[in-house]
Order: structure tokens, then sequence, then C-alpha cells
């Protein structure tokens, strides 16, 4: 289904007169699955092994390196891979999907060469902030190619979030994706938008143990759209987690999401059962393994 989407869809905007179009992101599998298990809430989150990809602004309060990894493949379809290392005030990560997107074809149908799909973004954030207070700013640069085909495509964009800390129950998140950008310039003169897109997000600490979240998004074109869940320490060693996350296509769905994080020391694994129907039903299951260095 991505496979499909993304070659049929990409490909022929690309062969189009020169005008704007939407880009598509593969942003949303970085979240890590600690994320995913609460429907994709991660605005208001303090624990992240991998705030490059969540909410950086927390890195003003984070002193210890730390490194996460992600690497899977969809429906044996799309290779994905997604590594992020954090110290202090500054984080890096890198976001990678592969795919074979079918064959070139001559005019008398015969195939020819194997076309493939490359899909790079590499992210570079910063943080500054106190203890009730930080604001943060990420830098992203995008690369796609397309094999046999000779078409590429690249672009930058800037993108801030901030959290603030109300007491020790309350805590608040905001990001704007894409504020500052340069559209995705492809090789056949098409340029693709990088859309703004604005989340907002809290958390809610009902319990020593107990932490619920809610969050919203808004994009142009797009209709709100709202995720949450709650994550509950149920020992020393395990976390569980659910929540839901709504998407729309045609009609507004709602899924439920659910799983699981264990943490030995300085290493946590963490597991995610998340049906978007945004991720065109192909991905389900997400790992994330990260380490803290020093502790």
């Amino acid at each position: 289904m991505i496979k499909r989407c993304l070659f049929i869809g990409i490909l022929t905007l690309c062969l189009l007169a020169e005008e704007t179009k939407q880009a598509y992101s593969f942003d949303l599998l970085a979240r890590g699955a600690d994320a995913m298990a609460r429907g994709g809430a991660y605005l208001a989150s303090t624990e992240s092994a991998q705030p490059v990809f969540q909410n950086y602004a927390w890195l003003g309060l984070q002193t210890t390196p730390r490194v996460s990894l992600t690497a899977f493949r969809l429906l044996d379809e799309v290779g994905y891979f997604a590594a992020a290392y954090a110290w202090g005030n500054f984080s890096f990560g890198v976001l990678n999907a592969q795919d074979s997107s079918g064959y070139v074809r001559d005019a008398n149908n015969n195939l020819g060469a194997r076309i493939s799909y490359q899909d790079t973004t590499f992210y570079g954030a910063c943080g500054w902030g106190q203890e009730n207070f930080g604001l943060g700013a990420r830098l992203k640069y995008h690369s796609k190619n397309y094999s046999a085909v000779d078409i590429s495509a690249s672009g930058l964009a800037l993108d801030f979030s901030g959290f603030y800390r109300l007491d020790e129950r309350w805590q608040f998140g905001a990001a704007v994706n894409n504020a500052v950008s340069s559209g995705l310039q492809w090789s056949t003169g098409l340029t693709e938008e990088l859309p703004w897109t604005y989340e907002l997000g809290g958390r809610y600490s009902a319990l020593e143990n107990l932490d619920f979240y809610a969050e919203t998004t808004l994009q142009k074109g797009f209709s709100q759209l709202w995720r949450g869940g709650a994550e509950l320490a149920a020992g020393e060693f395990v976390v569980l987690r659910a929540g839901f996350n709504q998407t729309k296509d045609l009609l507004l769905t709602t899924t439920f999401t659910a799983g699981v994080g264990l943490r030995l020391d300085n290493v946590s694994i963490e597991y995610a059962y998340n049906p978007a129907d945004d991720l065109s039903g192909s991905v389900t299951h997400f790992f994330t393994l990260s380490y803290i260095l020093l502790k």
C-alpha cells in the first residue's frame, strides 16, 4: 500500500507541469514506540531518549548522553531506519526509508532497470530551558531519490517547539513544524510545499505512577485532529501505555493504541501497537531500543 501510494503519487506529481504541491513525510514514523503507544502524543513528555524526534525543547533539561535506534521493514516492502543521539542541549538524528518501486518499461512494455526509492531526512536540534520553561529549534534536510529514472529532490525546513511546566501535575508542550521552509525542490522543476503544522499538548500526572496525555494538530487543508493516552508505571521496570489517534482521509477515523516498555538500568525497550490509517494501514508495530550512556 505504501509502496504503490508513494511511487504512483510522487512520481506522477513530478511529471506534471511546474506548480506547488504538498509533500509526503515519514516524520511520524520517527517519534518512537513510547509516543506511538500513547496515540502519538509526545509534546509534554520529558523522558524521551530521542528528543530530536519529539519535543526538543526539553533538551535544556537533559544532560546525560543517550542514543536510540529503530529498524524494521514495512510489509517486506519499505526498509525503515531511524537513529538519534542526544547530549546536553543538542540532539541529532537521521530517518531513512528505502523501497523498490517497480521497473522501467519501454514503449513495447519490456521490463528494464529496477526503480529504487530512497527517502532520507537529517535532523539537528537544540534546546534551552529552565525548570518550568523552555524553547527549542530544529533544522531538517530532506532528500528523496528515484534511481533508474533519475529523479531527485531536496529541501530544508526549520521547526520550533516549547514547553511550560505549571506545577508538579501539569505540563504543556507546543510545536510549529516547517515554520520556515525552502519547499521540496524536484529535479523535474516541481516544487512541493512543506506545510506548516501546529501542535499543542498537555500532560497531567494524576498519581506518582500514572500520567494522562492529550494533543491536537492543525495543518493547512486538513481537519483538526486529536490524540492522547495514558501511561502507567507498573513497578520499577515495566511501563504500560494505551491511547487513541484520530486520522482523516475521506472520513474521520479513530484508532486505539497500546504498548509496553521495559526499563533495565540504562537500557529501554519500547513496543507499540498503533494501526493508524495515516500510515496507509501498513504499519502497526513499532519497536524502539534506547540506551543512556552515562547515568
